[in-house]
């Protein structure tokens, strides 16, 4: 027969390690959305840059459209790394019809932007270009 001494111990000592992992798992938790924040907040910065350099692709189509017509949306997927430099770019025709020049040259452009993030971030936006 087990000792009430011996288990106070065991039931002690189960409680000791619950409480351990517990606060473990809490400290976890907060690192995560600690990162979560981070994270947002380096998006937001991401989104009003891409906003504010979006006139330089509408000039491109402006000056382009202007050969050729053409027109619809673009989906724009930047790979940015953590010294926010656009390391690569994908430019798809979401809907509409473009020439590959017009293409070619937005993704020259986006190529150029610089974000201040200091992870590496995936950033896709749609493009609507038309003449109305």
């Amino acid at each position: 027969m087990i000792s009430t001494k011996v288990l106070r111990t065991v039931v002690l000592a189960i409680v000791l390690v619950s409480f351990s992992l517990l606060s473990a798992q809490g400290s976890k938790a907060s690192k995560t959305v600690s990162q979560s924040s981070q994270d947002e907040q380096q998006l937001q910065l991401i989104k009003q840059t891409v906003k504010a350099n979006q006139g330089q692709l509408t000039k491109i189509y402006t000056r382009e459209s202007a050969i050729f017509a053409q027109g619809g949306m673009l989906k724009i997927t930047l790979y940015i790394s953590e010294k926010g430099k656009v390391a690569d770019a994908e430019v798809k025709v979401a809907s509409g019809k473009f020439t590959s020049t017009l293409i070619k040259a937005v993704k020259a452009k986006v190529m150029e932007w610089k974000f201040n993030n200091k992870t590496k971030m995936i950033y896709t936006f749609t493009l609507r270009l038309s003449k109305n």
